[in-house]
C-alpha cells in the first residue's frame, strides 16, 4: 500500500489493531516465541509504530524465563 493510504487512515488502521489481542495479530508465527525466547543468543526487534503494546508483552514473556537479565 502506498504512504498516502497510511496517512489517510491513521486512526482506523490503528483502532483496528488495536482492538486485536497479540496472539490474534500475530498467530502466524507467536508458536515460534518458546524456543526463541529460550534461546539467549536470540534478539527480537519490534519495529512496530504503534503503543509499544507488542514489545510489552514480548518483554513479559521473556522475563517470566529469565527474569530481569531478559533487557541486559
Amino acid at each position: 500500500m502506498p504512504a498516502k493510504f497510511y496517512n489517510e487512515n491513521a486512526n482506523e488502521l490503528a483502532q483496528q489493531y488495536l482492538s486485536k489481542t497479540f496472539d490474534e495479530v500475530h498467530q502466524s508465527w507467536s508458536q515460534f516465541l518458546p524456543s526463541i525466547i529460550k534461546n539467549s543468543n536470540a534478539r527480537i526487534l519490534d519495529l512496530g509504530a504503534g503503543s509499544g503494546r507488542d514489545s510489552k508483552h514480548l518483554a513479559e514473556l521473556a522475563a517470566k524465563e529469565y527474569g530481569d537479565d531478559v533487557f541486559k
